[in-house]
């Protein structure tokens, strides 16, 4: 069975569109002009901030959908998705790899040199993020998404180069969800 590490529970509930607008107003985040490193430097020992756009050089093996689970299901339920070939054992360094982009308007997923979107997760739709170990040392990001109070959940699966790299992603969701929703209750007095 593989170990367990970190994991963060959230989810917030907002405006969809109210997201996606803002998204198309940042001009860093839609030409790809914003700080190659992520977060300023200055800003580095202040924790996630809500000007902080955050990233990871990740590989990517796949993504499956199904009813929400428990940890020990997730990861059951991935074990089952590689012997039946919906999820890469082992993704490639040359052909997996993606940006993992973190901002306090969710989560974007780009190639490396963020020229190529495949992916947005507005920060609303994300249920919780965690990390595990497998029997032969990997590390997987699990990031489950999907309708607040919905039934169907899809969790997009990223190997990671370490288990600090891996627990630095969750502990940065955390951070970020924790931001954004303390910032959305006191907006809301």
């Amino acid at each position: 069975m593989p170990a367990v590490g970190e994991s963060w529970i959230g989810g917030q509930n907002t405006d969809e569109e109210a997201f996606w607008a803002a998204e198309r107003q940042r001009t860093t985040w839609a030409d790809g002009h914003q700080e190659r490193g992520g977060r300023a430097s200055e800003d580095a020992d202040k924790g996630f901030q809500m000007n902080s756009v955050e990233d990871a050089l990740v590989q990517y093996l796949g993504t499956i959908s199904g009813i929400q689970r428990s940890t020990e299901e997730l990861i059951a339920y991935v074990d089952q998705a590689k012997r039946t070939g919906n999820v890469a054992w082992n993704a490639s360094q040359t052909h997996d790899s993606v940006r993992l982009i973190l901002s306090k308007y969710g989560i974007k997923v780009t190639d490396i040199n963020r020229l190529e979107i495949f992916m947005r997760v507005p920060m609303h739709k994300i249920g919780w993020v965690m990390h595990y170990t497998e029997d032969n040392d990997q590390q997987v990001v699990v990031i489950e998404a999907g309708k607040p109070g919905g039934t169907s959940f899809k969790y997009y699966l990223y190997q990671c180069s370490s288990a600090e790299q891996a627990k630095k992603i969750c502990s940065t969701f955390g951070e970020a969800f924790a931001l954004v929703h303390s910032r959305a209750v006191l907006e809301s007095l």
